[in-house]
């Protein structure tokens, strides 16, 4: 404890809607007036309605360091944040919490309220109250974060839930959605956040928005940061400087105003991109001098600090020069942090990842290690993808869970001290894998049991029983099974513009050896005896075994009431007959090929049946979304290069009748039937 700050006990206590209903609250170490610990506990009062019950609140052996400063350890530079953990003990109704930081006490009576008395704030929308709260006869709970900062990149250049809240302050409900987000994440016991910033953006009426987002996090405990690009041209992302005829300044001029221009609010870290495209390297001398112009600028100037990305690309991949470059024999890029990006549901230790031009990302883990034996790292995975991945299509990929719990685990085995989820969504059951992510940063234990994390324990977490979660397990299983080791996602993935486009034929995301353009008019008898016998029947049998399981949770669910599981379970039928229609379209494209129009006919009538039959649960899914339905599916404005909510393309499932019209008309453009403006995002 600090000895400087005098020691005493105060006693304070919340009175609640004239009720006489109160927890009294004695301090040591700390007065009470702090804001994340007033907020924390007029939560915890507003929540449990308690009365009777005495906490001591207390700070010892206080950790002394400033959050935000540079901190050097072993030669490495890192960006301190205090120790957060923390520890309950006690006998009912008078209990102890200890820590050595105040955020760790702000973080305790938040794991309190989760882990301990059974409230769950698994959305910022959504928080699951117990039916009744017990408080322990005798209570032995402690918990520490497995990362020294740990949160989540909410990726606005994507029309996301927030994506016009945070870049828009006269957006409808814009600070209380954001807000909401914000305590979301302190009730989660996450202290770090970002978003990207676009370019679209207008400065003017954003800066005292973006003030108040960031003064706000810190009053909670949160550090904030902003995503932008040095000159990134793709999906408007905000640039430190523009090129001629845009701009005749310098370009470190360039710099210079615009750090001006975002730290009018308090930023603790720029998260920058220095690519200028995905896949697009080259420029390393330009990188080099301006990158030493904004980390100087950054630290000296504003106190803030620089973060870069490591993409999951392998170099040999990039095109141009090569993409950025982290030096260990540069002493001032030694203080910029690197965030190891890896993408889709696939692990680091995953022996099959087919994305990006790569089979799996053991040479991006490779590339954590090194990295982390000189500078500071950040676990940059993701929850879910968008584009033509997961939520789009839509289907719900369970390993997203076994994935991201495998990562944490072997990054805190590795000692890497920071973890960032990239977020893209959470309708369609995603809301669980963010949820999850953000249980599982933390290792607990209660009455001296350690807590063991598994994919699955959100189903128990909300009191669903043993029997829904084997369920679960096994669609998780079956998934991996099917989508990933046996990579059945090369079919059911929509194709995306670089499948279909044969100037710029990158592989993104997981798809077949051949283009369906050639299956459908030049391919070779072997070929299409090998789709037939092992991409149709793999598709079959994953339907035929999801189906079968889905029948299963229905009946297991089928006298609850309407829950977070209704959700959770129509999802997953989707994503069974979205395998059920792939057969049905790559069926009647072989029809084609082999110039049997009944069947071709008879293949693409029995896809639409099933699209139909999909778009009944569409349609139930967009009655419970949780932000206004039509804000995510429909068309609108964004500061995006997306002229529609993340949701449109589900809102019709227009990526399955986009297939079926391909087969039925033979048309493989990549401009047939897109709802992408290429030019735009490409930043044409």
């Amino acid at each position: 404890m600090n000895m400087m700050r005098p020691f005493f006990i105060f006693l304070f206590s919340f009175f609640l809607n004239q009720v006489q209903a109160q927890i009294t609250y004695i301090f040591n170490g700390l007065n009470g007036n702090e804001p994340m610990v007033k907020a924390a506990l007029l939560d915890l009062d507003t929540l449990t309605k308690a009365s009777g019950i005495t906490i001591t609140l207390l700070i010892e052996k206080e950790d002394p360091g400033k959050v935000g400063e540079t901190v050097t350890r072993n030669g490495i530079h890192y960006v301190y944040y205090p120790d957060h953990s923390y520890q309950w003990t006690g006998t009912y109704p008078i209990y102890t919490l200890k820590a050595h930081s105040v955020q760790g006490i702000a973080f305790g009576i938040y794991g309190l309220l989760d882990e301990v008395l059974g409230f769950r704030f698994i959305h910022p929308r959504t928080t699951i109250k117990p039916e009744k709260i017990e408080w322990p006869n005798k209570l032995d709970y402690k918990s520490s974060p497995r990362f020294s900062k740990h949160g989540f990149h909410l990726h606005t250049q994507h029309p996301l839930e927030l994506t016009e809240q945070l870049h828009n302050p006269d957006f409808p409900n814009a600070w209380q959605d954001v807000k909401e987000y914000i305590d979301w994440l302190v009730r989660n016991r996450q202290n770090y956040w970002e978003w990207c910033l676009l370019r679209t953006v207008d400065m003017k009426k954003w800066q005292p928005h973006a003030k108040r987002m960031v003064d706000y996090s810190h009053q909670r405990g949160v550090m904030a940061g902003v995503d932008v690009s040095l000159h990134m041209i793709q999906q408007r992302t905000f640039q430190l400087y523009k090129s001629w005829p845009k701009s005749w300044r310098s370009k470190e001029a360039q710099i210079e105003r615009s750090l001006e221009d975002l730290f009018y609010a308090n930023w603790d870290f720029l998260n920058v991109e220095f690519n200028t495209a995905e896949f697009v390297g080259g420029k390393d001398k330009l990188k080099t001098r301006l990158k030493k112009t904004l980390i100087t600028t950054t630290r000296n100037k504003y106190n803030s600090n620089i973060m870069g990305r490591k993409h999951v690309v392998s170099p040999e991949n990039m095109v141009g020069e090569q993409a950025d470059v982290f030096s260990a024999n540069d002493s001032i890029d030694l203080y910029r942090g690197v965030g190891i990006h890896t993408v889709m549901m696939y692990s680091l230790e995953d022996s099959v990842a087919p994305v990006y031009e790569n089979k799996n990302f053991h040479h991006i883990h490779k590339d954590m290690q090194h990295e982390n034996r000189v500078r500071e790292v950040w676990f940059y995975p993701e929850s879910a993808y968008w584009v033509t991945y997961d939520n789009s299509v839509p289907m719900l990929l369970l390993p997203y869970l076994s994935g991201r719990l495998s990562d944490i685990l072997l990054c805190e085995k590795e000692s890497v001290p920071n973890h960032l989820t990239f977020s893209s969504g959470w309708e369609l059951g995603y809301w669980a894998v963010d949820w999850s992510i953000a249980r599982w940063s933390w290792k607990s234990s209660l009455d001296g049991e350690e807590h063991v994390p598994e994919p699955m324990e959100w189903v128990t977490a909300l009191n669903y029983s043993n029997e829904v979660k084997e369920n679960l397990n096994q669609q998780l299983s079956l998934q991996q099974e099917y989508l990933g080791n046996k990579n059945l996602l090369r079919y059911m993935c929509a194709q995306t513009v670089t499948d279909e486009f044969s100037l710029f034929r990158k592989q993104f995301q997981p798809r077949p050896d051949f283009t369906f353009k050639w299956l459908a008019n030049k391919s070779d008898e072997a070929t299409r005896d090998k789709v037939e016998k092992v991409g149709l029947v793999q598709l079959q049998e994953y339907y035929s075994k999801s189906e079968a399981l889905n029948v299963e949770l229905s009946m297991l669910t089928s006298t609850l009431p309407h829950t977070p599981m209704s959700e959770y379970f129509m999802a997953l039928q989707l994503t069974s007959l979205r395998a059920k229609h792939r057969a049905c379209t790559v069926n009647a494209i072989l029809a084609h090929r082999e110039k049997r129009k009944d069947d071709k006919a008879h293949w693409l009538q029995k896809a639409a049946e099933i699209r139909l039959q999909g778009l009944e649960f569409v349609n139930l899914l967009e009655q419970d979304y949780k932000y206004n339905a039509a804000y995510l599916y429909a068309e609108r404005y964004s500061h995006t290069s997306y002229p529609y909510g993340y949701l449109y393309a589900p809102h019709t499932l227009h990526f399955w009748k986009r297939e079926e019209e391909q087969a039925r008309r033979n048309r493989w453009g990549y401009n047939f039937m897109s709802i992408w403006k290429v030019g735009r995002i490409i930043g044409l």
